[in-house]
């Protein structure tokens, strides 16, 4: 093989191994980046669970109060009743 082609066979391999490495740097990039976002998604999903059970915690004390308000009005207006019935 001349000199030449081995030079520029050389080169070329050369060219291609930087190449590799400029890649492999990025896709190590891309993966890290991949790796933040997904821990990002994570936290986010989890506060909004959180956030779902606490709304459905306060609907549910709401509804419980709101049952108890609704029971009291309808025992005073039965004693009411009771009391001018006689």
């Amino acid at each position: 093989m001349p000199a030449v082609l081995l030079q520029f066979e050389l080169e070329s391999e050369a060219r291609v191994e930087h190449r590799r490495q400029t890649l492999l740097a990025k896709l190590a990039d891309l993966q890290a980046k991949v790796k933040e976002q997904i821990e990002k998604y994570r936290q986010a999903r989890q506060k909004r669970e959180v956030l779902e059970e606490l709304r459905r915690q306060q609907l549910q004390e709401y509804t419980r109060e709101e049952a108890t308000r609704e029971q009291q009005a309808a025992d005073e207006l039965f004693l009411l009743r009771r009391i001018h019935r006689k």
